[in-house]
């Protein structure tokens, strides 16, 4: 059966997948309006109602990092270059796509005031720069001194057309002083063309009819800089402004509710109906962790009405406990310091790796980076992350960064780990490979990587959602406003409500549909657990409406107990300090999700 893509042409995403299949397709054009036809049309594949999308026979996939990364895995004859084998260099990959959307593409709506535009096009600028002085500061002409484009350059590039929009003296006053970053865009459409320039005629035609001028079928000549950035201005969830403030809360609560209505809306306790967590479930689930920071009121208005992601967060502590309570120790012990100093926003990843860890009996050292004390900042530490952010690792000669980059390379690089952390693939067991290349079965290699696929899915979900809002803000010293707050609510309850009615609606206990939690259920139930910092009738306001949310936390909490506990002991330390409460040595006496649940 031939594989079918929905795309429009005028979407950055759209375009990468376009370029990068170049092979038999069938194109189904739907354009980002609201017309009934291309709404029920786009729907029906992908319940976010967005493209890029594809279907491969029975199996749908959403989320354009996730497609990539299968088209890459599942069909022979795509090159190493794009996708390598090599488990380390795929890690790179991973990073580069996960800081990707991080960073260039968050926030992606348009400015609508002078000090939203500001600040967004400060944070570009910012991006370009990091683009420029990390991921291209070496020999090779693309990303990670590569000699030859991967995905990761193939995304970043097409995100960066959309700047052939904007009038010339703005797109110069912007790149033009990223010079490493303009040739690399022009290498990019050189290793790709034509397929680049064909691709692209689509944005070309709306310069035109956007700025009144003639189009030029050379996309060289049409092309002022050749290829330009997209204005996306991420905003880092830290909106410095009413309007930008208003904007992260209203992502967060759309977030929450994609979370619960997408993620969680099957039979499942975790992500994607599974019945156990996957790395995707530990790197959510730390994220939301990071509500614990927020005052109790704030916090239970913020999850009470989502349900499924409560107990979705519950269970994924269940799943990984006691590391758990152990990794988020450091969270509520540091919970009453955070009015007075900044909160990196990456606690809640460097909690789902380590219960990873602990889970699967993986020995490592732990090296506690002080963030209070500036520690991460340091050029020591910067040799491992020229970001100065956690976590990181270093393997050996490998250094990593980027928490979901991180957990796939885990669950691949050592010996032991259950496979439904990060389902196999042929890439996982190269001999595997070379069996189904002799019977033929292109839909038996397909098989292997759908599940890991539906994983990723759920992963850049999570990036350009549930990681976007702002309800801890006041808490970490980031000015906002009653407004701003409201808004930020409005986000994650979207969010919450998401993951319930999409992810979690299967039958399985955990995400898609699994019996067992993938790495996806552990980040999503970590970033969930942040939401112990806020005041009860906050957290329980926000979560209690979703009951699948609540009981897949919980099942994930079961499936990693007793990491899980273990792992989070510093965030209710922190809660108890910040709200003068007893500390229970016992995580599920603490827990308000399991009581919500009750």
């Amino acid at each position: 059966m031939t594989l079918k893509l929905y795309v429009d042409r005028t979407s950055q995403p759209s375009r990468a997948v376009l370029i990068f299949c170049n092979k038999d397709y069938d194109l189904v054009y739907v354009l980002e309006t609201n017309t009934s036809y291309d709404a029920c049309l786009i729907a029906a594949i992908n319940p976010f109602g967005q493209v890029p999308s594809i279907a491969d026979g029975d199996f749908k996939l959403f989320e354009s990092h996730a497609i990539l990364s299968y088209l890459a895995c599942a069909y022979p004859g795509v090159a190493d270059h794009w996708y390598p084998s090599d488990l380390q260099k795929r890690a790179k990959i991973n990073s580069v796509l996960d800081w990707h959307h991080s960073n260039l593409r968050r926030g992606g709506g348009k400015p609508t005031s002078p000090e939203a535009a500001a600040e967004t096009e400060q944070i570009l600028i910012s991006s370009l720069s990091k683009i420029e002085s990390v991921w291209l500061n070496e020999d090779g002409d693309f990303l990670l001194g590569n000699k030859e484009p991967s995905i990761a350059d193939l995304s970043l590039v097409c995100e960066i057309t959309e700047f052939e929009i904007l009038h010339e003296k703005d797109r110069i006053r912007i790149l033009t002083p990223f010079k490493k970053v303009l040739k690399w865009i022009e290498d990019t459409r050189i290793a790709t063309s034509p397929h680049f320039e064909e691709v692209h005629k689509a944005i070309l035609a709306s310069k035109a009819s956007l700025l009144k001028l003639p189009v030029d079928e050379n996309y060289e000549t049409g092309s002022s800089i050749k290829a330009m950035l997209h204005l996306l201005g991420p905003l880092l969830g830290i909106p410095t402004s009413a309007e930008a403030a208003a904007e992260a809360g209203k992502i967060l609560t759309t977030s929450l509710s994609q979370i619960e209505s997408v993620w969680l809306n099957e039979n499942g306790k975790f992500l994607l109906a599974n019945s156990e967590p996957s790395i995707a479930d530990l790197s959510l689930v730390c994220e939301i962790m990071q509500f614990e920071i927020l005052l109790e009121e704030d916090r239970v208005r913020v999850l009470t009405p989502f349900k499924k992601v409560l107990k979705w967060i519950e269970d994924t502590r269940i799943a990984t406990s006691p590391h758990f309570e152990e990794v988020h120790k450091v969270l509520l012990g540091a919970k009453s310091a955070l009015h007075k100093l900044p909160l990196e926003d990456n606690y809640e990843s460097m909690s789902s790796i380590k219960a990873m860890l602990q889970v699967n009996g993986i020995n490592f050292e732990e090296i506690t980076v002080d963030l209070t004390k500036g520690e991460h900042k340091l050029p020591e530490y910067k040799e491992i992350n020229p970001f100065g952010q956690v976590p990181s690792i270093v393997d050996g000669d490998l250094k990593l960064f980027e928490s979901h980059a991180i957990l796939t390379y885990i669950a691949c690089a050592f010996p032991g780990v259950a496979d439904h952390w990060y389902p196999s693939d042929v890439a996982k067991f190269p001999c595997l490979g070379t069996l189904l290349s002799v019977f033929n079965p292109l839909s038996k290699k397909k098989s292997y990587v759908a599940k890991r696929a539906k994983i990723h899915s759920v992963l850049d979900w999570h990036h350009s959602n549930l990681r976007r809002g702002a309800v801890m803000g006041p808490l970490l010293g980031i000015p906002t406003s009653p407004e701003a707050a409201a808004e930020a609510e409005k986000i994650l309850i979207s969010s919450l409500s998401q993951l319930e009615s999409v992810w979690l609606n299967e039958n399985g206990k955990f995400l898609l549909g699994n019996s067992q939690p993938s790495i996806a259920d552990l980040s999503l139930v970590c970033e969930i657990m942040e939401f112990e910092i806020l005041y009860e009738k906050d957290r329980v306001r926000v979560l209690s409406p979703f009951k699948k949310v609540l009981k897949w936390i919980e099942d994930t909490r079961i499936a990693t107990s007793p990491h899980f506990e273990e792992v989070h002991k510093v965030l209710l330390a922190a809660k108890s300090e910040l709200h003068k409460l007893p500390l229970e040595e016992n995580y599920e006496s603490m827990s308000s999700i399991k009581a919500m649940l009750a």
